[in-house]
Order: structure tokens, then C-alpha cells, then sequence
């Protein structure tokens, strides 16, 4: 932990998270491109801080959205 959020020390090549969660390598540049966009990742050279509280709270805010259009098609 960092007081940006968690640094990955460890660094991943595109490829790498690829294959670790079975999409393709450019489906992966996109999506990290969005991350940072988003300011949910930051990049510091090969390594990554990701700013998890952040994040989580995103993924709170979209199952609240998805939750209340369930109950409006019902």
C-alpha cells in the first residue's frame, strides 16, 4: 500500500494478463486504457498502482444501477 493505493511491484506484459484471465491481448490494452482513463490504475514505469478503494466503489455504484433497473422491468 502507497498512499496513491496498491502498488504491483511485479509487472505483467499485456500478454501476460491476457492469458491470465483468457481474453485476448487487445481487448486487455483497451481495457487497462479505460482503467487509466478512469483513474482507477495509474502507471509508474512496468508497474502499476491501482487505486483499489476506488474501484470498489465503482463496482457498488453499478450493481446499485443494475439492481434498480432489475426492479424497474418488474
Amino acid at each position: 500500500e502507497e498512499s496513491r493505493g496498491t502498488l504491483l511491484r511485479v509487472s505483467f506484459s499485456h500478454k501476460d494478463i491476457a492469458n491470465l484471465v483468457g481474453a485476448s491481448r487487445p481487448r486487455v490494452t483497451e481495457h487497462l486504457a479505460r482503467l487509466e482513463r478512469e483513474k482507477f490504475v495509474i502507471r509508474q514505469g512496468r508497474q502499476m498502482v491501482v487505486q483499489v478503494a476506488k474501484l470498489f466503489d465503482s463496482m457498488k455504484d453499478a450493481q446499485a444501477a443494475a439492481h434498480l433497473a432489475g426492479a424497474r422491468l418488474n
